[in-house]
């Protein structure tokens, strides 16, 4: 049995021959891999679990004196290396990049960042970026503060959250854009995205053997992001609502069946995620259509099962969300937008009206 403290776990002290009790404990692993341990002997059971318990305690403040003492740069790049192996290659590309942010206070040790000091920081980067980078950067200051000095608290103003822009392509921008794309590379990805909602990642990471053409059925199961070393990976879902099989729309599934056999092996888009990227932006200028992400395409899908009634909770399953969290603020910001087109009507309406 061993007695738990509020800070460790104590063994018992143990009988010798002698008549005297030991207590071992844990001390620290060599670089070969070879766990040391203290050893604490004493007259009486009491004496060697108190003096065990007393090098366990100093251990403990002096491991914390020297956590505190880290500088936020080193702490930033120890944290990182802690979760290296959970982390997901984007997550782990997006929180190296965060890391520039950093330049005004990575010198500073964990001790000596106080409320003046991080406002200041924050202020500053607050008039040189949104608000959501700047909280995002703030997270992880936070986290690494709460991993090294958890009974320290963090607390500034951040900047108001803004309220995001969703851009949502029309159908007639839509239909104009698969007129011109019929043919070329970029059409399969574009049909991909307006007519099954799937992320660029995803459209990437598809091959023949997750489409079966004879049941109009596709799985997705991977998707294909850039690591820290900006090289093209493959990667599972973030959650298991991202790996779903869906029924194939019978635009798309024609323009697959057109695909010679021969051409019907690995990647169906044949086309990096910049490639994809980079293609649609020249197509949008070719067709003269303002500028979209090829991610809003994701956007119009959730506004056309929006337009048809689809339930919420059935089309955050069908774009692959773990939850209706996302999916509610794309409807939302079409129920917005629908407000306004109303406003507007009623606006012509009365600016016309005439008196007899």
């Amino acid at each position: 049995m061993q007695e738990r403290s509020n800070y460790f776990v104590m063994p018992k002290a143990k009988r010798l021959p002698s008549g005297n009790y030991r207590v071992q404990v844990y001390d620290c692993t060599d670089a070969n891999g070879k766990r040391h341990y203290k050893s604490f002997t004493a007259p009486t059971k009491k004496e060697a679990e108190f003096l065990a318990a007393q090098y366990l305690m100093n251990k403990k403040l002096n491991s914390k004196n020297e956590l505190s003492k880290m500088t936020v740069g080193k702490a930033i790049d120890k944290y990182i290396e802690s979760r290296s192996a959970v982390y997901s290659p984007t997550t782990k590309r997006t929180v190296i990049s965060t890391k520039q942010y950093f330049k005004d206070i990575e010198g500073l040790t964990l001790e000596e960042l106080d409320t003046p000091i991080l406002q200041t920081w924050i202020n500053k980067l607050s008039s040189q970026m949104a608000p959501k980078t700047v909280r995002n950067v703030w997270g992880l200051l936070t986290a690494v503060n709460n991993e090294y000095m958890p009974e320290r608290r963090l607390k500034v103003a951040l900047p108001p959250k803004a309220k995001s822009h969703i851009a949502i392509p029309t159908e007639k921008e839509i239909k104009r854009l698969l007129k011109a794309a019929e043919g070329l590379p970029v059409e399969l990805p574009i049909l991909f995205a307006c007519c099954l909602g799937m992320r660029r990642s995803e459209i990437v990471a598809v091959t023949w053997d997750n489409i079966d053409l004879e049941n109009g059925t596709i799985l997705i199961s991977e998707a294909v992001v850039k690591d820290i070393n900006n090289e093209e990976v493959r990667k599972k879902p973030k959650s298991y609502a991202g790996t779903r099989t869906l029924v194939i729309p019978e635009l798309l599934l024609k323009k697959l069946r057109e695909v010679p056999e021969e051409d019907r092996t690995g990647s169906v888009a044949k086309m990096s995620g910049d490639a994809i990227y980079n293609s649609f932006q020249r197509l949008l200028k070719a067709c003269k259509i303002r500028h979209y992400r090829f991610h809003d395409l994701r956007h119009y899908f959730a506004s056309v099962m929006h337009s048809l009634g689809i339930p919420s909770k059935y089309a955050a399953t069908r774009m692959g969300h773990a939850d209706e969290t996302m999916i509610m603020r794309v409807y939302q910001h079409i129920m917005e937008t629908k407000m306004n087109e109303s406003t507007k009507k009623l606006d012509e309406y009365f600016s016309s009206f005439e008196l007899d």
